[in-house]
């Protein structure tokens, strides 16, 4: 994985010299193939680990560590099938075909599974947003990234929410204080609310949502996941997609 590691930084250095206005797009377009052959390359390397070490608790390790960001994939289910009794009632175990589980249920083209949050004892749930194209992102707090993302979203917002698109955030902290400074700063026009950052959330295990913050999925009008771990510019191009349906 070093050696993986190594060779896309090496390779996203290249991408990010060669993007600039003078850079030689020919070799851009190269050195973009090859990251994302190296990217494939490493899934399958940790794969075929996760596959082959299926009887050590190693096995559901890795795969709830690089496997489960994303979309569902049958390949989970067939990691799953090589563990071992013990394995399997291992903490790792369980807790990877959990996921396995939820994000069977909740991948793109299926019907949303139940969801709910709550705001100032107003609740807001699959039902709430019914014939609306709902996008549900988690963020954190004291995250720039997050903040970027947020922005971003904001924009996409205004330019799509007569037009059908909903937006409720939920920041994942246990930082009350720092959660209402973020909440100032971004000025939401959406609803927003405040969870607990833990590894069972409800909101996080009902939509399969694992990784790094921002994360979120987007809902479509008659309530069928339609897209996972995407960028506000992506929700941007989807409600385009999405509008036309009218």
């Amino acid at each position: 994985l070093k050696d993986f590691a190594a060779k896309k930084s090496d390779l996203y250095i290249k991408i990010l010299t060669h993007s600039a206005e003078a850079g030689d797009k020919d070799s851009l377009a190269y050195y973009v193939q090859s990251y994302n052959k190296l990217s494939r390359l490493e899934t399958q390397y940790i794969t075929n680990f996760a596959l082959v070490n299926s009887s050590r608790e190693v096995s559901p390790l890795v795969a709830l560590t690089f496997l489960t960001v994303g979309s569902y994939s049958p390949i989970l289910d067939s990691i799953a099938a090589g563990f071992t009794p013990e394995v399997s009632e291992s903490a790792y175990g369980k807790e990877y075909i959990e996921i396995d589980s939820r994000a069977k249920a909740a991948q793109v083209g299926q019907k949303a599974p139940a969801w709910e949050v709550v705001k100032d004892s107003v609740v807001y749930n699959n039902d709430t947003y019914a014939g609306k194209n709902v996008f549900i992102v988690l963020w954190t707090d004291s995250s720039n990234a997050c903040y970027e993302y947020l922005f971003g979203l904001k924009k996409v917002y205004d330019k799509w929410h007569k037009k059908g698109l909903e937006v409720v955030s939920v920041c994942m902290s246990n930082d009350k204080l720092a959660y209402e400074h973020d909440v100032f700063y971004l000025n939401m026009p959406w609803v927003d609310v405040l969870m607990a950052k833990e590894k069972n959330n409800p909101i996080t295990s009902s939509l399969a949502l694992v990784g790094d913050f921002p994360i979120g999925v987007l809902i479509d009008s008659e309530g069928v996941v339609y897209a996972r771990y995407i960028t506000p510019d992506d929700v941007d191009m989807i409600m385009k997609e999405l509008s036309k349906r009218k």
